[in-house]
């Protein structure tokens, strides 16, 4: 053993030299199989980082039918075939292809690609293949775009919750309001790649959709929920026939499927712009679901795209949500129709198959959250089972008088702190108006109270145990 490391035997290069010469050797044997490659009869084009055409065989000017040389991929090829050639390209791809090039006069052709040590590229061409077959370029293409546009979507939302996060990190005080704010931003960047990610699922392995009637105007809010802050571009005006129209659909796959196709919208519409969907029951028991913008119009190619099972991706902002949405409602046995207007504007149209039958009253038990925090009503939905409870949240007396002549109630959860009236006030008032309520009612506060009525109380914060106990109470005690 020396300084230097392991000694050698007489003749022996140190270790560095031996990788030096060992790779020298390597890129001699490279440079040798291009030379023999150049003068082979295979149609051989030398191709720079930019795309440009440097140098030619004989025999890619006979496949070619004169010189490309100076000139440009593109003036070779198609344009989407030059687009995904060059991206391989530039991502440092060498080797074989079992894709396709297509030619500007037509023809496809495989090919492989020899790295120079100068970062040049020989480009071997193949035998021109038959018109007929299928294009696998096409469909490489389509993948690389799909690839391109996701990197995009992604980086947006995860930029936003990285920064976020890292600010949250620095241990910085914030108030309430301004916590709340950064987590709800976080939220929503969450869930737009939670929509991504589920398109990508769906793309790959389309699920048997789980039919239940069910009402649509749950299902359209969900939707809006699920496209977020991006709602706030638009005006969003919803007309069902009737007003309480029930639908037989897999209420995730329609939320999905609306999701998407507002989001295609919202993308195509100008900011402050009027989004319409109108829903009915139409002709050959059919549920007709319409959404119309405002905005330019889509492109023939779009519209002649997204039906396919991958398509070619023209514009992968739209493509891929009106794919998805046209395989989902392929899979209700139904299809989703796209058509831009004469004036202005493009309509989606779900066209859903309806099952000959009545759908089956809904038999949970009803209960009106009336508290102006926005949030409880949510909060509550979720700590009671849904296949038993269906909650409504209003935030003011006079919504709830209102809510309450549209509809019976089972429960009523009444907070205390009302803007314009106490919530005893309001519980007096249902008392006198609609006295089968005077027993359902239960007056929730965050703070230590004792109503004026002898009402069950619920303080702030509770838990689904407790929630679930006073509302059972209320139920057994019977009407008033």
């Amino acid at each position: 053993m020396t300084d230097a490391g392991l000694s050698c035997q007489s003749g022996c290069l140190p270790l560095v030299d031996a990788r030096e010469a060992l790779e020298a050797r390597v890129q001699a044997e490279i440079e040798r199989d291009a030379r023999v490659s150049w003068e082979s009869p295979d149609p051989l084009l030398r191709v720079t980082s930019d795309g440009r055409i440097d140098g030619e065989n004989a025999a890619a000017r006979v496949l070619l039918g004169g010189s490309y040389r100076g000139k440009m991929l593109g003036d070779l090829l198609e344009v989407e075939s030059a687009t995904t050639l060059l991206g391989l390209l530039r991502a440092g791809f060498a080797g074989g292809a079992h894709a396709e090039i297509r030619l500007r006069d037509g023809r496809s052709v495989r090919f492989a690609a020899l790295r120079t040590k100068d970062a040049e590229v020989l480009l071997v061409l193949g035998r021109p293949m038959a018109a007929s077959l299928p294009h696998d370029g096409r469909r490489l293409g389509s993948v690389m775009r799909l690839a391109a546009a996701l990197s995009h979507e992604l980086s947006a939302p995860l930029s936003v919750i990285l920064g976020r996060l890292e600010m949250l990190g620095t241990g910085r005080h914030l108030s309430r309001e301004l916590l709340d704010h950064q987590l709800g931003l976080m939220r929503a960047n969450c869930g737009r790649v939670a929509v991504l990610v589920q398109n990508l699922q769906t793309l790959a392995a389309p699920q048997l959709p789980r039919q239940v009637w069910h009402p649509l105007r749950q299902t359209i809010q969900k939707a809006t929920d699920c496209v977020g802050r991006r709602m706030d571009r638009i005006q969003l005006e919803v007309q069902l026939v009737p007003t309480e129209l029930t639908v037989f659909a897999d209420p995730a796959q329609l939320v999905h499927m609306l999701s998407n196709l507002v989001v295609v919208a919202i993308s195509t519409s100008p900011f402050g712009g009027v989004v319409r969907l109108i829903a009915r029951h139409g002709a050959q028991r059919m549920l007709q679901l319409a959404i119309t913008d405002r905005g330019p119009g889509l492109s023939p190619e779009v519209l002649a795209e997204f039906q396919r099972p991958l398509p070619r991706m023209i514009d992968p902002g739209v493509s891929l949500e009106l794919s998805i949405a046209s395989i989902l409602a392929q899979g209700h046995g139904g299809r989703l129709n796209v058509e831009n207007r004469h004036h202005a504007g493009t309509t989606y149209e779900i066209l859903l198959p309806q099952i000959d039958c009545v759908p089956a009253a809904d038999a949970r038990r009803t209960v009106l959250v009336v508290d102006d925090d926005s949030l409880l009503g949510e909060t509550v939905a979720c700590m009671l089972p849904e296949e038993q409870y269906r909650v409504t949240h209003v935030q003011s007396a006079a919504e709830a008088m209102a809510e309450i002549r549209r509809q019976p109630f089972d429960v009523l959860l009444i907070d205390i702190r009302l803007s314009g009236i106490s919530g005893d006030a309001l519980a007096e008032d249902i008392a006198t108006h609609h006295p089968s309520l005077a027993r359902r009612i239960v007056l929730m506060s965050g703070v230590r109270y004792q109503p004026r009525q002898p009402h069950p109380y619920l303080g702030k914060p509770f838990t689904a145990t407790a929630l679930e106990a006073v509302i059972a109470d209320r139920l057994n005690d019977g009407p008033g």
